[in-house]
């Protein structure tokens, strides 16, 4: 015959299982503020990547200059106006 053995747990148990489960959901925003403040270094990362491919490269530059041409005679043609 199988004695089937019924688990009473102590005040002890009771208590530190209490703690663990009040601590899951603490543990778990931590985890996704963790993971959210690494994904935003990784874009800030790639943010300072760009910038700095766009401030190298000769095209962007002279795109740049034409753009900023382009605003000055604008800017000139509508006090005109």
């Amino acid at each position: 015959m199988i004695q089937l053995y019924h688990f009473v747990p102590t005040f002890g148990e009771i208590r530190k299982v209490r703690e663990i489960l009040e601590f899951l959901p603490i543990a778990f925003i931590r985890f996704l503020v963790i993971d959210f403040n690494q994904v935003v270094d990784e874009v800030n990362r790639l943010a300072d990547k760009l910038v700095a491919y766009l401030c190298d490269s000769q095209t962007i530059q002279e795109c740049r200059a034409c753009l900023g041409v382009a605003v000055i005679l604008l800017s000139r043609d509508r006090r005109q106006i």
